[in-house]
């Protein structure tokens, strides 16, 4: 039944008068005294939600962990001193012996990118093999703390002039440079780098060697060679191809040794001389 037509009607039908009177002075107060209606379902979560949000961080305000995770961190000590960063070191030429560091300690923290690639540079993530005892090495990514000590090192080897370095001593140095580009003798330690291509090269093509004994032609190439330092006992000798001495020679101290190889000679041999170079 419709609500908007109910009511008590008359004989004739028709709503009674004072019936009707009093039916809308009823509704008027209860229009009156009635309370407001209460919001609309839709009304309501729409200013919760706003609340809820705004109390909630976004996701982009949550630090990741690659924001917050510190480096491998090391200790360095220097003839004796060991302070907070290495970099220190730089400006105690004066007071320390800086030829020769270490990494002492491992601080902590997690290896960064640079970190890693110094250490693969380096070969530190090659098994290292005991020569004492057969036993082998895991590779350990905080070895990279060799690299620190290294770059405290202002007097260290790699910074001697002219310094040929082994093919592995190259791969260290190098390594170095990329955890301290700012090394105070970085440009001497780059020409050593420079240099050892330039030996590595020499001593491929047969033109400087040490000592040992080597096929002329087929190993080292005829010439003159001398020794760049000193001579203290050094021996050397040209053969034929039976073994016969064609020359030889002991210095027990000299200042420049030298030596003339012929194509005719088989082989040459030297000892306690040290290197080879043509002049």
């Amino acid at each position: 039944m419709n609500l908007r037509h109910r009511g008590t009607q008359t004989a004739s039908g028709q709503p009674s008068r004072v019936f009707g009177a009093a039916l809308s002075a009823a509704v008027l107060l209860v229009g009156r005294s009635s309370p407001s209606p209460a919001p609309s379902a839709a009304e309501a979560p729409t200013t919760v939600s706003a609340r809820t949000t705004s109390a909630t961080p976004s996701a982009s305000s949550t630090p990741s962990p690659a924001e917050t995770a510190q480096p491998l961190t090391f200790t360095v000590e220097c003839d004796g001193t060991e302070p907070d960063d290495y970099h220190e070191f730089w400006s105690l030429t004066k007071e320390l012996d800086l030829s020769l560091c270490e990494d002492v300690d491992n601080n902590g923290g997690e290896p960064t990118a640079m970190q890693e690639a110094a250490w693969k540079r380096a070969g530190y993530d090659q098994l290292d093999e005991d020569d004492d005892f057969g036993d082998e090495d895991e590779p350990d990514i905080t070895d990279v703390g060799a690299l620190y000590s290294l770059c405290a090192e202002v007097e260290g080897y790699y910074t001697k002039k002219n310094n040929a370095l082994s093919a592995e001593q190259a791969k260290e140095a190098a390594a170095m440079l990329m955890v301290c580009p700012d090394f105070p003798k970085a440009k001497q330690v780059r020409a050593n780098l420079g240099y050892s291509t330039k030996v590595d090269r020499e001593i491929r093509d047969g033109v400087r060697f040490f000592d040992g004994t080597y096929r002329v032609v087929k190993q080292i190439k005829p010439g003159t060679y001398f020794i760049p330092k000193t001579a203290d006992d050094c021996y050397w000798e040209r053969l034929d191809r039976k073994g016969n001495i064609l020359a030889n020679n002991l210095i027990h101290e000299g200042t420049r040794v030298e030596v003339r190889i012929w194509p005719s000679d088989y082989s040459f041999h030297a000892e306690g001389c040290g290197e080879w170079r043509r002049p």
